[in-house]
C-alpha cells in the first residue's frame, strides 16, 4: 500500500493571484478527494499538473489562460527553469516520481518556497 494514501491529508501551498501564499491541507494524491480539493481551491472543473522539478508539481486551471497571470507562481516556475506563465490560483505539491502521485511538501520545502515568495514580494515594492 502507498504510505501517502494512508495519511489523512498532504501539505501543499496555495498561491493566489493576489495576496499571500498559504499552507493548505489536501486529501492524498491518487484519491478522489484530492481532485475534489483541487477543483474547489482553484475554482475550476479541470486541473493540469505542471512539473516544476522532479519533486514538485504546480496544479493549475487547465483553461487558465482566461485568468489573470499569477506573477508569484510564475516567478517560482522560472526559478525552477521553466519558461511558462502560470495563471489563476496555483497549488504547489510534492511529487513522488515512482508513483506519479502528489505528496506533501516537506516543512523545509514549504519554508524555502515561502522565503522565495517573500523576497520577491519585498523586491517588487
Amino acid at each position: 500500500m502507498n504510505p501517502e494514501s494512508t495519511r489523512a491529508h498532504i501539505s501543499a501551498l496555495r498561491i493566489p493571484v493576489t495576496g499571500p501564499a498559504e499552507h493548505i491541507r489536501l486529501h492524498p494524491g491518487g484519491t478522489p478527494g484530492f481532485l475534489t480539493d483541487l477543483y474547489r481551491v482553484i475554482d475550476t472543473q479541470v486541473v493540469e499538473a505542471v512539473t516544476l522539478t522532479g519533486r514538485w508539481h504546480a496544479w493549475v486551471d487547465e483553461e487558465g489562460a482566461r485568468r489573470p497571470v499569477n506573477h508569484a507562481a510564475t516567478a517560482i516556475a522560472h526559478d525552477c527553469g521553466m519558461s511558462a506563465t502560470l495563471h489563476g490560483t496555483v497549488i504547489l505539491t510534492g511529487f513522488h516520481p515512482r508513483s506519479g502521485r502528489a505528496r506533501s511538501l516537506s516543512p523545509a520545502q514549504l519554508d524555502a518556497i515561502g522565503r522565495r515568495l517573500a523576497s520577491r514580494s519585498q523586491a517588487s515594492r
